[in-house]
């Protein structure tokens, strides 16, 4: 087992977030290291231009070539969680007290994404769906953006006041799909907006708790299995609900976060399963919202962690895997708030270093 202390390779991640830039900021394209730009092209079958083809003298799909442009099978691949992406790079290079992404260029490609009706898309062109709006929003918030001075900032309010159903779900977008993730998602941006008083809160708690399990984990929706990433977002939402009392000192909640440990000091999200990185943070921030860090071993589990480093930089979902942004963001957001030296603090139910919450509580 590595040292819990050991150190974050700091540099080499900044350069994994780096390489994820093409050049001239022509756009983020967050996919891994091994996936390259496969242009479409016309295929000798006759299957079209549309097809992509690695024919000879087309980038080979195990490459690692960065794409410059939208004419690429990774754009394609990878165009449906760009703000997301971007998020996940912003908030891993401050909590690493790094600058290599262009803030002012962020900020024009984040507003792109806004649409007509208030909320944000995962890129322009696509609809406006409540995940993508938190991650614009954090992402907005990590540029320095004063959040207040959103153009339009009502119209978005009430593009999240009218995502909640009479039930006190909320849905993705306005064809409903009610999940505990939407809920948490859309308290979570109101709060960064200090808006959360324009929605109904305690039927937006009383539905979270409907979607509570009999072995003391929540699921996206009643009746669904316990998972700890959905565990994560209900009782984050329930916090910002005003309702966290309700669970903090559940007994059989508690004991389903603990026994999210394994024996080689990692997490998994449910009974049975490998230890996964990013687990790391949907269990250890949930352990922090409820003001029991001390559910899990932090010094084993940070241990752990160091271990999906990559030389080369980046965080792998598992030891020997190929590292990739999503896994490498919740990896260094575990860190944070599990207290490693390396990463700064950060606030467990927003997602956001406590120095960014901060500057927003005093603007408002």
């Amino acid at each position: 087992m590595a040292d819990a202390r050991a150190a974050v390779l700091v540099d080499r991640h900044i350069g994994f977030i780096s390489k994820h830039q093409p050049r001239e900021h022509a756009g983020v394209l967050w996919a891994g290291p091994g996936l390259s730009a496969v242009r479409p092209t016309e295929s000798k079958g006759g299957h079209g231009s549309g097809c992509p083809s690695t024919a000879q003298g087309s980038p080979s799909a195990t490459t690692g070539d960065r794409p410059d442009d939208g004419d690429t099978l990774v754009h394609w691949v990878v165009d449906s969680i760009f703000v997301s992406g971007l998020f996940w790079g912003l908030n891993t290079e401050t909590l690493l007290g790094r600058s290599v992404i262009d803030k002012q260029w962020a900020v024009e490609r984040i507003l792109a994404c806004r649409c007509g009706d208030g909320g944000f898309a995962a890129s322009p062109g696509h609809d406006a769906h409540v995940l993508y709006t938190y991650s614009a929003v954090q992402a907005l918030a990590l540029c320095g953006v004063d959040l207040g001075g959103i153009a339009n900032v009502g119209g978005l309010v009430l593009w999240l006041v009218s995502l909640q159903a009479a039930d006190g779900s909320f849905g993705c977008d306005e064809f409903g799909d009610a999940d505990s993730r939407f809920t948490y998602a859309a308290m979570a941006t109101l709060r960064l907006l200090c808006r959360v008083d324009a929605v109904d809160s305690a039927t937006a708690a009383a539905y979270i708790l409907r979607c509570r399990t009999v072995d003391g984990g929540f699921g996206a929706r009643p009746g669904a299995e316990a998972h700890a990433g959905q565990t994560f977002c209900s009782v984050a939402a329930l916090a910002l609900c005003g309702h966290l009392a309700a669970v903090a000192t559940d007994s059989l909640l508690l004991m389903w976060l603990s026994e999210r440990q394994n024996a080689d000091g990692g997490v998994n999200g449910r009974p049975g399963k490998r230890t996964d990185a990013c687990y790391a943070w949907w269990v250890g921030a949930t352990a922090a919202i409820v003001g029991r860090p001390d559910l899990i071993d932090g010094l084993r589990l940070q241990a752990s962690l160091l271990q999906h480093q990559s030389p080369k930089g980046g965080i792998a979902a598992h030891i020997g895997d190929r590292p990739d942004l999503f896994h490498t963001h919740f990896g260094i957001a575990a860190l944070g708030v599990l207290g490693h030296p390396d990463v700064a603090r950060l606030d467990p139910i927003l997602c956001l270093p406590t120095t960014v919450i901060g500057r927003i509580a005093s603007s408002h």
